[in-house]
């Protein structure tokens, strides 16, 4: 009996595709992984443009600072950026 209820059921997807739910589901899964795709395009962009800002503003901070004056600056900007991988670090662990 349970056997051709199965092949009963396959019979019908074989002639009409799936069942309504794995369609909808199909539907569903393909749309989630578009999202996804397009987040990371636009994570990645936006941290290309973070990190290009930087680049052009340490250029003009270069030309406009004296050389001593451009080391403080560097040696802020490495404490700070060591600050924040700390403070990273500190709230993966409590992940």
């Amino acid at each position: 009996m349970n056997d051709q209820r199965a092949n009963d059921a396959k019979t019908v997807e074989a002639r009409f595709g799936p069942s309504p739910p794995d369609r909808l589901r199909t539907t569903c899964m393909s749309s989630v992984n578009r999202k996804m795709a397009q987040g990371m395009l636009w994570q990645t962009g936006a941290r290309l443009a973070v990190r290009g800002i930087g680049l052009v503003s340490t250029f003009i901070l270069a030309r406009l600072l004296t050389p001593a004056d451009f080391g403080l600056v560097a040696i802020a900007v490495t404490a700070v950026a060591l600050l924040e991988v700390f403070a990273e670090f500190g709230s993966q662990q409590r992940l």
